[in-house]
């Protein structure tokens, strides 16, 4: 569909990728809404928050990183204000309106999401454009909310943990995030982490896996991380949260696309969703690398 056909769209979009389902709400920040394998979504649900002061909270969305530059709440316009729908079908691009920094700068968002063919993979990738008059320095913020209760991991890199407020365990290489409501007592308790380019999360019988270009130790926007998590302390959900390398970008430029590859699978029989479980690890760098 062209740009002069596809405007706003008021319902949700959807791209199939050979039994793996991705919704989007143009009408609500480009929103990924559901990541569904067999009609089971890994994504917290909206319903799951209304009429909670986290009501904005669910799905997948993107920021600019660092957090430094925008304060909060979220800048709305890339948030969950409305996005153009400029191309839909197989693939969807979607442009935000443009949207202010602490600053002074402006930025708008582009997303492109598109099924990756004989993957059963989908790719989500975001452009920043700078439609301002001063230059910014920064990197791109995926943050998907998944349901408490799971096991988290991601392959260690060699800038390793730079904060860790919910106890996570590093047990060979790789940093496990095994979900306890006991210590998630607080407002902004995060673990900050090196990576080495993907994450992985487990919910009962499905696994998320997420693959992202790796960032150098050091290559990340001031202050923040390649992969950070957060938990809420109304014990309601877990973000995981990729961020892409900083970059300065000029006024009149556009950002380098960064790219998440999206993977939904059930785990195979037999295979046990437990803190440090190499076989775990092994079933999610098989399949990022197939």
């Amino acid at each position: 569909m062209s740009d002069a056909s596809a405007g706003n769209a008021t319902q949700p979009l959807v791209i199939v990728a050979d039994g793996v389902t991705m919704t989007v709400a143009p009408e609500l920040g480009a929103r990924i809404l559901g990541f569904s394998l067999d009609g089971k979504n890994i994504l917290l649900e909206a319903q799951t928050v209304a009429g909670t002061e986290n009501a904005n909270n669910f799905g997948a969305t993107f920021w600019p990183s660092p957090q430094s530059a925008w304060g909060w709440p979220p800048i709305a316009a890339i948030d969950h204000e409305p996005y153009r729908v400029v191309e839909s079908g197989r693939r969807l691009v979607l442009k935000s309106c443009a949207g202010a920094l602490s600053g002074g700068a402006r930025i708008a968002l582009t997303k492109t999401i598109a099924a990756v063919e004989g993957k059963s993979a989908i790719d989500v990738t975001y452009e920043l454009d700078n439609v301002g008059d001063s230059g910014v320095n920064l990197a791109g913020w995926q943050i998907a909310r998944v349901r408490s209760g799971g096991l988290t991991f991601f392959r260690l890199g060699e800038g390793g943990v730079a904060g860790d407020k919910l106890a996570t365990v590093t047990l060979g290489g790789v940093q496990w995030y095994q979900y306890d409501a006991d210590v998630v007592v607080a407002q902004g308790q995060k673990t900050f982490a090196d990576a080495k380019g993907w994450l992985a999360h487990v919910d009962g019988d499905l696994i998320l896996v997420q693959a992202f270009a790796d960032v150098p130790a050091g290559g990340a926007a001031a202050g923040e991380a390649e992969v950070e998590l957060y938990a809420d302390p109304s014990h309601t959900y877990v973000e995981i949260e990729p961020q892409g390398p900083v970059r300065t970008l000029e006024p009149g430029t556009r950002s380098e696309p960064w790219t998440v590859r999206w993977w939904l699978r059930q785990l195979p029989a037999g295979l046990v969703a437990k803190l440090g479980n190499p076989e775990l690890v092994a079933f999610v760098e098989t399949l990022i690398g197939s």
